[in-house]
């Protein structure tokens, strides 16, 4: 079976691999050649991090720093907040301004007193809203009960979604800017359907997967380019991974360097073994081709392809709070972050229907563009996802309107474990 995984990586400040490394062979076994590459996180990608929070912002480099920081200090915390309220639990999202603080939002009256946390960046604040008309659990079941209704109501649904820093479900429409008002009045009337708070956003663009470049190869098959993602490992091979919308026969795989250059790697892979295409999942995994001389690593390319990084955590998508930074590289649009805006999301890019269980990613620096498919989403040595689909007027930043991720949580769900 083929699995749809095109999920763009986005990194706010490890680097990112538009393709993974391989490496000459030599070591004497597959368990220590796939830890053979010396692994390192250049400067030049922190500062670029930095770079891009302080400017979004408005903060010091210093301040931008700590931030970055505390988003992977602050999952446990998070985690234990969400148990403790989770039967009113309604949303949990990172507020970038005026301050930096976890705001969680909960249904009923009963007020909770703003919570510290001393992590060791600094103070994280978490506060607390109440009053909200649905929990996330019953925004959720709403989704999943009524998306064939909706699809019959209208026609014209390119994506759904749940809005957690406001309590909504999000309704996102193709069709012409003039219809707009016209689509936006059926609110109401979805709202009584789905028994939920509903917004409509109309779009004059199409959302598509973002895998079928022509041209010159990274992840190149039948004259297609897509974007390799993590190394992983599934008994009993190492492999690359990258979206099982790419073609999947006669593939081969190319670093960013110069084919003149002494660092320059070519690869022949074999034809995919293991190949998930459905509502959830997007991806499909090649050995490489023993003939080769070459041999997977944990190493991959981030803001720089000249620099490598390695992963030390991956985040689950329960763990992944609205307002993460996230970066990615692709062999379409290069490097680029943004944050994450849903974790509920039907990017309507899936054969048959998806479900409401991709992640979407926005912001001004934003770029995506075909051939991105497959590529890794991270944030400093920390690991979320792969890219699937875009919504994007050009390959510039601040062109991508939205990128759309699967969580690596489909690929340990299907026995695909990646390589740290």
């Amino acid at each position: 079976m083929r699995s749809s995984l095109a999920a763009l990586v986005l990194l706010i400040s490890g680097a990112l691999s538009a393709q993974v490394p391989l490496h000459e062979a030599g070591s004497k076994n597959a368990q220590d050649r796939h830890r053979a590459a010396v692994v390192s996180r250049g400067d030049s990608e922190v500062d670029e991090a930095i770079t891009s929070y302080s400017r979004t912002h408005g903060t010091t480099r210093e301040e931008a720093l700590r931030r970055l920081k505390l988003q992977d200090e602050q999952i446990s915390a998070i985690a234990r907040i969400r148990k403790e309220f989770q039967s009113r639990l309604a949303g949990v999202y990172i507020q970038h301004e005026p301050d930096y603080r976890v705001v969680v939002r909960l249904t009923g009256d009963q007020s909770v007193s703003i919570r510290n946390f001393s992590l060791p960046s600094g103070n994280l604040k978490v506060s607390f809203e109440t009053g909200a008309m649905a929990t996330l659990e019953q925004l959720r079941f709403a989704l999943r009960k009524n998306r064939a209704v909706l699809r019959t109501m209208i026609p014209e649904i390119q994506g759904t979604g749940i809005d957690q820093r406001t309590g909504e479900v999000v309704i996102y429409i193709l069709g012409p800017k003039a219809e707009g008002a016209a689509f936006i009045e059926q609110e109401t009337e979805i709202e009584r359907v789905l028994g939920v708070p509903v917004r409509i956003q109309v779009e004059q663009v199409k959302e598509r997967n973002v895998a079928r470049l022509t041209g010159g190869a990274k992840f190149f098959s039948q004259n297609q380019q897509c974007t390799t993602g993590f190394n992983v490992y599934s008994d009993p091979v190492y492999a690359v991974v990258t979206a099982a919308h790419c073609p999947n026969i006669a593939s081969t795989y190319q670093n960013w360097q110069s084919p003149t250059s002494a660092s320059y790697v070519f690869a022949q892979l074999e034809d995919a073994l293991v190949e998930w295409h459905d509502g959830s999942r997007d991806f499909q995994i090649h050995p490489v081709h023993p003939s080769s001389g070459n041999y997977v690593t944990e190493a991959f390319y981030g803001i720089s392809a000249d620099v490598i990084s390695g992963i030390t955590s991956v985040i689950s998508q329960a763990d992944t709070a609205i307002g993460t930074n996230v970066c990615h590289r692709g062999v379409g649009s290069g490097y680029s972050c943004g944050k994450v805006a849903d974790v509920d999301y039907d990017p309507d890019t899936c054969p048959g229907s998806c479900e409401n269980n991709w992640v979407l990613v926005q912001g001004p620096d934003l770029a995506c563009a075909s051939g991105d498919s497959g590529g890794p989403v991270f944030r400093f040595s920390s690991a979320y996802g792969i890219a699937k689909s875009a919504l994007s007027s050009g390959p510039g930043p601040g062109q991508c309107i939205r990128m759309t991720y699967m969580p690596l949580d489909r690929l340990a769900e299907s026995g695909v474990s990646i390589l740290r």
